[in-house]
């Protein structure tokens, strides 16, 4: 059974591809072009999907990839190879975009790119001396032990104010965003953490905010545009919301539920 919603998807869809087409009589568009249209239309779409403030992964994905399409110049950009070379564009992305483009090709018959079978296994992984791998001894791999930063840490802080801003249940939606600034973090954050956000500590030019750079390099909290905007990943609100719940738990003067930072 098709919902009404799933409809109203399809249609924005078709009246996307029948835009392009319109203007396909004068002019053939550029791989670039056709990129960009279709990630501001699947951006759109996670947008139109979000639950109060909460944004799904995908939306920020796509919106990342875009990003780098729109600051792409058309010479650049002649094949699918090329346009995997973006930051922001792997292969999940690459697939939707290839797939779109047979889709559109065959309905068009206009032709992006030639051989598109050919530029598709460019881009695939290849997987030689299968035979060889299966014969070498496994190794055991050590279970990767969890991080959880250390209680009124600048990690702690910076998770805990964007989980409170932008996903707590206790605000309104009218009440929440999807992002804060640098110095919207250090104002909610700097309630949460010992140190200061703004001055260094003795002997070093380590602030609390220094602790961002991690919880962006462990994928906890993402970043984009410009001037930068910062929100919390899927794990990333995992993470700030056990820490909130355990921080309720604690009597101030007892942190041993908290497990310092590795």
């Amino acid at each position: 059974m098709i919902t009404s919603s799933e409809n109203n998807n399809n249609n924005d869809i078709n009246d996307n591809d029948n835009q392009i087409n319109n203007t396909s009589d004068k002019k053939i568009p550029t791989l670039l072009s056709l990129a960009k249209i279709w990630l501001t239309e699947w951006t759109e779409l996670e947008k139109k999907r979000r639950i109060g403030a909460n944004l799904s992964r995908l939306y920020f994905t796509f919106a990342k990839a875009l990003e780098s399409v729109r600051n792409s110049k058309d010479e650049d950009i002649k094949t699918l190879k090329d346009l995997g070379k973006l930051k922001g564009i792997g292969n999940f992305i690459l697939g939707k975009i290839t797939k779109r483009l047979e889709e559109y090709q065959s309905k068009t018959g206009q032709i992006i790119i030639e051989n598109l079978e050919v530029n598709i296994s460019v881009n695939k992984p290849k997987n030689n001396n299968n035979n060889n791998n299966n014969n070498k001894p496994k190794r055991k791999v050590k279970k990767k032990k969890e991080y959880v930063p250390a209680f009124r840490s600048g990690s702690y802080a910076i998770l805990v104010a964007l989980y409170d801003y932008t996903s707590s249940s206790s605000k309104s939606d009218s009440m929440l965003e999807p992002f804060l600034t640098k110095a919207e973090i250090i104002r909610y954050g700097q309630p949460y953490c010992s140190s200061s956000f703004t001055v260094p500590v003795n002997g070093t030019h380590f602030t609390a905010w220094s602790s961002m750079k991690e919880l962006i390099r462990r994928e906890l909290v993402g970043k984009m545009g410009s001037p930068p905007k910062y929100f919390l990943t899927d794990e990333g609100v995992e993470l700030a919301k056990r820490l909130v719940e355990v921080t309720d738990k604690l009597n101030p003067l007892n942190t041993s539920e908290v497990i310092n930072e590795n």
